[in-house]
């Protein structure tokens, strides 16, 4: 029985990580917060697509799982915003507090 790994790695918390960080990486440079549901969703598309077209699964499951992937992460920075009370747009910069 053969169990391919990398499935478990794209459709797991690895990509859902990866997802979240590149978006709020985009975010900390500069990206409206309106904009990064988009990204989000963007990203896991491309994301799902990739996996697809590696595993010689069909382009639309691949679709599919991504648009599941960026919603998801969307869904845990939200849910992590939420139960800290802190949102990252509001959190000042290093550069903010330097002495100039």
């Amino acid at each position: 029985m053969d169990i391919d790994i990398t499935a478990y790695a794209i459709y797991g918390l690895p990509a859902l990580a990866l997802v979240t960080s590149i978006v709020g990486v985009a975010k900390k440079a500069g990206l409206s917060t309106k904009w990064a549901p988009i990204l989000s969703l963007g990203i896991g598309i491309l994301t799902g697509i990739a996996f697809s077209i590696s595993s010689g699964e069909p382009i639309l499951a691949g679709i599919s799982i991504g648009i599941l992937l960026g919603a998801a992460a969307c869904g845990v920075y939200d849910l992590g915003k939420s139960a800290t009370g802190i949102d990252s747009d509001t959190i000042p910069n290093d550069s903010d507090n330097a002495a100039g």
